[in-house]
């Protein structure tokens, strides 16, 4: 019976050998997990390829960004420190880190293709929205220009999309040029000059005292709230450069000029004087990430002030006379001169009793002879 038990207990895998294969097993597991990680890091790095490019459409799935999106638990770190690893076999366990379920779990993309429906009901509402205002401008391009619409396919949305970047870039460059003359910055490496710039631009950032049309001191106020000179003349080499420059050609979107314009004037105006914040000037790139809130402060500043002087329409006026101005900064006549009425029905009915007339006299004129 001995001589029994000891040969099935023989059949038996050892310790070791269990330990070994679970070994096998998990070295398996890692190198698959290593591939996925290779594979996901490739597709990212081909997604900021296509983007630099300016051919990103698609949004990237929230499980290629786990890297750089998640959240940190209400714990501390030694409060949720997990037991030491177990060794099995020559293979050391992972530690689970604090972090292993705090990622923001991404939406299930089954065939590669993202999808409105992998989304929640929020973004899912954001994704619908924003596409309705894409096709509806792009709908309402065909009918300014009075053309029967061509579907917008994905190609030229795509075209569109591009542009966001390369007006953002334009608006930059041209009112970078502006800031100096109008604010006063000098170029120069001398510590009296690098010292004047910095107090200037912490001044004119402080309580967004650029827009003002005079800075006052200690004892005075700033003066002419949205009335500096530098919005209208960013406002004119924006859009209202000659006759055939959108601010003329889209003439029921910019008049009166939108806040929204005006918005994105005074970002890219703070955004120049940003580069003037060490005293000399410094190239800062103008992301839409970087600069999202600061638009959007001055977007609310804008409402809020139309509301409180709504008594005597402050910013209409001002939006009005911003497209006013860019009217005759393009070159196109007044609005009086291509108002003038027609030639009225009158001078038609006094023209021909005018040639009766005529025709009478040269009768008379035959008789006579």
């Amino acid at each position: 019976m001995s001589d029994i038990r000891r040969s099935e207990r023989d059949k038996q895998p050892t310790t070791k050998v269990l330990l070994n294969q679970q070994g096998a097993a998990e070295e398996v597991e890692v190198r698959a997990e290593g591939e996925k990680r290779r594979a996901k890091k490739a597709k990212r790095s081909q997604r900021k390829q296509d983007r630099a490019a300016g051919i990103a459409l698609e949004p990237i799935p929230e499980e290629e960004r786990q890297d750089s999106v998640f959240h940190v638990p209400a714990q501390t770190i030694s409060e949720s420190r997990s037991p030491s690893p177990v060794v099995i076999g020559n293979k050391r366990a992972r530690s689970p880190g604090p972090f292993d379920d705090a990622f923001v779990k991404a939406p299930r993309i089954t065939d590669g293709r993202p999808r409105a429906s992998d989304y929640n009901e929020i973004e899912q509402e954001m994704i619908a929205l924003a596409n309705r205002l894409y096709r509806k401008a792009w709908r309402d391009t065909f009918e300014i220009k009075s053309l029967n619409p061509i579907p917008l396919t994905p190609s030229i949305f795509r075209i569109i999309r591009s542009r966001n970047s390369q007006l953002r870039g334009e608006a930059k460059t041209k009112i970078a040029l502006l800031v100096p003359p109008i604010y006063g910055f000098r170029s120069g490496r001398s510590r009296k000059i690098i010292v004047a710039n910095r107090n200037l631009a912490e001044a004119l950032k402080y309580q967004k005292a650029f827009v003002y049309k005079a800075l006052g001191d200690e004892t005075t106020p700033n003066r002419g709230l949205y009335q500096n000179p530098i919005i209208q003349e960013a406002v004119n080499i924006l859009w209202f450069r000659n006759k055939r420059d959108e601010g003329i050609e889209f003439s029921g979107m910019f008049d009166p000029v939108p806040i929204e314009a005006i918005a994105f004037v005074l970002t890219a105006v703070e955004a120049a004087i940003d580069e003037w914040l060490t005293g000399i000037k410094i190239d800062i790139p103008f992301k839409a990430d970087d600069y999202r809130e600061t638009y959007r402060a001055h977007c609310r500043s804008l409402h809020e002030y139309s509301i409180y002087t709504h008594k005597n329409n402050l910013l209409d006026k001002m939006c009005q006379k911003l497209y006013d101005n860019g009217r005759d900064h393009a070159g196109v006549p007044p609005r009086n001169i291509e108002c003038l009425p027609a030639i009225p029905h009158s001078a038609f009915k006094a023209a021909l009793e005018e040639d009766e007339e005529g025709d009478g006299d040269e009768e008379e004129a035959v008789g006579d002879n």
